[in-house]
């Protein structure tokens, strides 16, 4: 069953990225962080928990062949990409980026969280997509917390019927 393949990785087990900008806890194998105990779940490749510094973020950077969602937990997070999205994350909020055949995106602090030296805090998530679906287009949905009903439904169809794919393949 898939819940004996479920190993409980508390913060302080998993591992640590430190940047001075950005502090990271890895529940698996990423960057300058090896486990080979802990590279993944099936097509789930990362679970983050990222702490980024007032005044810093990711500059522009590249993406291709997985989904990544980031969740909001503190703060306000400004994201760019090169399909032309701008906007903002703020607690509670959710941003679903389908990579696919590949896409250039920076994110960070907002201006005004930067001004107020407010960081932020989010979790993020990169599901590989599967061999068939990884040059499709890039898209991206942005659930927010505060949404009228019709429009969250509508924006979490398409999330949940990706999830349930990903299901399908563990």
């Amino acid at each position: 069953s898939i819940l004996t393949m479920i190993t409980i990785r508390k913060s302080d087990d998993r591992g640590i990225a430190n940047f001075g900008w950005l502090y990271s806890r890895h529940t698996f194998s990423f960057g300058h962080y090896y486990d080979p105990r802990h590279t993944g779940f099936g097509p789930l490749l990362v679970i983050n928990d990222d702490v980024i510094a007032a005044g810093q973020g990711f500059g522009m950077h590249p993406h291709r062949y997985m989904e990544i969602i980031t969740v909001m937990v503190e703060g306000v997070l400004g994201h760019r990409d090169s399909m032309g999205n701008h906007g903002f994350l703020e607690p509670g909020d959710t941003q679903w980026m389908t990579a696919g055949s590949g896409v250039l995106h920076k994110e960070g602090p907002s201006e005004a969280a930067q001004r107020s030296g407010g960081r932020v805090h989010g979790l993020q998530l990169w599901v590989n997509l599967p061999a068939a679906e990884k040059m499709r287009s890039p898209s991206a949905v942005r659930m927010p917390t505060r949404s009228s009903g019709s429009s969250r439904s509508r924006a979490n169809a398409l999330p949940m019927s990706r999830l349930m794919a990903w299901s399908m393949a563990l």
